[in-house]
């Protein structure tokens, strides 16, 4: 789900998503400016699909 909602906001490059040992996981998301990873990210928090992969734990 999030990398269709990625792939809707407008900016975004590309996304990298890589693993380490059995619990680390490290997401990396490439956009074109600041300015479009804050929009994104300001929609993200509102968006009911997305916001379970944008807790903390």
């Amino acid at each position: 789900m999030q990398n269709d909602f990625l792939k809707r906001q407008e900016g975004f490059i590309k996304r990298t998503l890589t693993q380490s040992g059995d619990t680390l996981w490290t997401d990396i998301v490439y956009w074109k400016n600041k300015d479009s990873h804050s929009q994104a990210m300001q929609l993200a928090e509102k968006t009911e699909a997305v916001i379970p992969f944008m807790e903390k734990n």
